[in-house]
This record gives structure tokens, sequence and C-alpha cells, in this order.
């Protein structure tokens, strides 16, 4: 038997939320969930470009049917099998849709945040971690701290981390996000943790917390 790995060219959707006022706008880089697709995804998040912000969601790569019976498709990011060049596949993947969003639209390359959802949030912190975007921010919402990362926390300059978590989400358990907050404060990462009335999703209130992290002015 011979075993081996080739690596292909691999075509992925994206979504877009362009703001109607005139540009550079600040740019909201969404991650979105297991089993998510970036256009839905992108929905939830429209109301921030009202507020000028342009909303990139790009899709994750690998699709699955989240129901048989009625042919429901999803999409997901990595699973355990391969993580590491998994991730790798998806900091190249990322750092390509930065330079598309930079080549398309009238984006402030000063002023790029990084929102995670979910499953989105370990992508989001990976990202971080192995990637080279030009990050101001990142939102971790509903979800935990990946071991992997926690382990490399002072490998690289800490960069704004907020934590969005819902008092009703039965999906992550509060202390998930609270031992978060305790390992980077210990890593002395410029940090917040908020609570919100909310499931596991992102509600109106959500949305204008993350839209008054990224414009303070407003």
């Amino acid at each position: 038997m011979i075993r081996g790995s080739l690596r292909v060219r691999h075509s992925v959707d994206y979504a877009m939320v362009v703001p109607a006022a005139p540009g550079p706008w600040p740019v909201l880089l969404a991650l979105h969930g297991f089993g998510q697709k970036a256009e839905s995804f992108a929905r939830i998040l429209e109301p921030l470009a009202d507020l000028g912000i342009l909303v990139a969601v790009p899709q994750a790569p690998n699709q699955f049917y989240v129901n048989m019976k009625s042919g429901l498709v999803g999409f997901t990011w990595l699973t355990r099998y391969q993580r590491d060049r998994s991730m790798a596949d998806l900091v190249d993947y990322l750092e390509e849709f930065w330079e598309l969003i930079r080549s398309r639209q009238r984006a402030d390359e000063r002023r790029l945040f990084v929102l995670g959802f979910s499953q989105g949030v370990s992508i989001a912190y990976r990202l971080w971690l192995y990637g080279n975007l030009p990050m101001q921010g990142l939102f971790a919402c509903g979800s935990d701290l990946p071991p992997d990362v926690e382990e490399r926390l002072g490998f690289k300059p800490s960069i704004p981390v907020r934590l969005i978590h819902g008092r009703k989400d039965l999906l992550v358990p509060t202390q998930k996000p609270l031992h978060a907050l305790q390992a980077l404060r210990k890593a002395e990462f410029d940090v917040e943790y908020e609570e919100f009335d909310a499931a596991h999703e992102l509600t109106p209130e959500i949305l204008d917390y993350v839209s008054r992290q990224i414009q303070p002015d407003r």
C-alpha cells in the first residue's frame, strides 16, 4: 500500500454585505458555525452593513448532509482528522479571501476584525495564531478557547478579544467562555466578557455590541 496526500484547487462560496455609505469601511470577516451557510449567516449580520461595516462571510469548505431525508446541506470547517494540515489549508484560503476583499472592495485595511460563531470561533483563534492577517480584534461568540491555542498564547503578540455568550445557550456551558476569559487575562490580552439574554445565536443586541466595538465613535 502506498499512502500519500495530494493538494488540489477547491471552489468555495462566499457572501458579502457592502455598506451603501461611501468607503473605505472597516471589515468584519465572519466565520459561521457548524452546518451553516455563508449566505444565511451574512443575512444575520446584514444590519452591520447599514452601520458602515463591510461584512465578508467565507463559507467553510467541507459540505455534508445535515439531513439526509430532506437533502439539506450544511458546511463545516474541520474535524480532528489531520487537523493541523487542514488548518494550514484554511489559513491559506482565508488569507486569499482577504486579498479578494482588498482588491474588490473599498476596505479600510487598518480595521480588519474577525468574528467567529460557534465552530467558527476555533477557526478565528487559529487564524490569529497561525495566519498573517492584520487583525485588529476578535469576537468569540458562543464557544470556548481551543486547547492548542491556549498552549500557544504567548507565541504571538496579543490582540483585543471580546467574548460573547448567551445566558440561554444550551450548547455551550458558561464555564467555557469564562475559562477562556481567565486564560486570556493570564496571557495579558485586552479581553472583555459580555453576556446577553440569548440562546446559541446572534441577536440584535449582540450585533449592536459588535458594531460599537468596531466603531466606538458611532
